[in-house]
């Protein structure tokens, strides 16, 4: 969910990237309900979101690794999301969020080189013997969830509690190393994550 050039996510989910005057607006904002409603981040506060991430983003991921983004992209013009993806180091796919209107209508466009190589709903992978479930959203119970699948998904910007080997990995979200860190966690931070968390059943899958 990095949600590149979304004014209002710098607020709802409190991102460090203000910028100028928008920091202490912002933080008298926070203090006065009519004053938080009325904020609206400047244009310099969204493009230096939009840098700073694809910066840590370009940190982490080399240009051949693996990259799934599980929804929710960005709100803008296909052209500003293509320029964006057009930055962005390693072999991207998409996992469609409910804010993806964009890239929906011009699916066509944003397939191909350096953009996503595939946009799906939904996707299950395996990674060494490890069985991963991709969705946008929380399942409360997933595909070999009992032998231990882990279900990797985004939409609630840390706002909606691990269970099991289910997290939510958006980068808004602290669960996976204790803050959030505004670009794609790799496999051995959340492996590390889930070593310590426990199967749990929540059907008759599993059953004796």
């Amino acid at each position: 969910d990095p949600h590149y050039y979304h004014s209002n996510i710098l607020k709802y989910s409190n991102r460090p990237f203000l910028v100028g005057e928008d920091v202490q607006t912002w933080a008298n904002a926070q203090k006065d309900k009519e004053a938080y409603k009325a904020f609206k981040p400047s244009k310099a506060s969204i493009i230096n979101m939009n840098e700073c991430m694809i910066e840590l983003w370009n940190e982490e991921v080399g240009p051949e690794d693996e990259v799934y983004c599980l929804g929710d992209f960005g709100f803008a013009s296909q052209k500003n999301l293509i320029d964006v993806l057009e930055r962005l180091n390693g072999r991207k796919h998409l996992i469609l969020g409910n804010h993806d209107h964009a890239i929906i209508k011009n699916r066509d466009q944003f397939i191909g080189l350096n953009r996503f190589l595939s946009i799906r709903d939904y996707r299950e992978i395996r990674v060494g013997d490890q069985n991963i479930v991709l969705f946008h959203f929380p399942i409360a119970s997933w595909h070999h969830n009992y032998r231990g699948a882990w279900h990797l998904f985004g939409h609630c910007h840390g706002s909606f509690p691990p269970s099991g080997k289910s997290v939510d990995v958006g980068v808004d979200a602290p669960f996976v190393t204790g803050s959030p860190v505004y670009r794609p966690y790799s496999f051995l931070e959340v492996k590390k994550y889930m070593d310590k968390q426990n199967v749990m059943i929540v059907d008759h899958h599993g059953e004796d």
